[in-house]
């Protein structure tokens, strides 16, 4: 049986540029349309966090309306980028920092 990566072979810059495509597909679904990797509404923010973040008491790029969008700063979603990318394949992910964040999300039921 084949597998796709003995079949796919694409220049380098393709791949990097699938990579930003996804990662904007991402940030997207996440940012405007609050949805997690499932498709479901984030779970709801603590009450006293989502009225601080909805005060302006958090320093935030997204909107202020005490809803979980995952972008208080916009730091975790601004570092989803392609990290990797070879003639078969692209790697997208976050930096050693924001994966914390996204594994503690992940763990939190984000």
């Amino acid at each position: 049986m084949a597998k796709i990566a003995d079949i796919v072979d694409m220049p380098r810059s393709w791949w990097i540029k699938v990579g930003a495509e996804v990662s904007d597909e991402i940030i997207d679904h996440t940012k405007n349309k609050g949805l997690d990797v499932q498709g479901r509404k984030f779970k709801p923010l603590d009450p006293e966090y989502a009225e601080r973040k909805k005060s302006g008491d958090i320093r935030r790029v997204g909107a202020g309306n005490g809803e979980a969008n995952l972008y208080a700063t916009g730091d975790m979603l601004s570092d989803l980028n392609t990290k990797r990318a070879t003639s078969k394949s692209v790697t997208i992910g976050w930096g050693l920092f924001e994966s914390k964040k996204v594994v503690g999300n992940a763990n939190n039921g984000r």
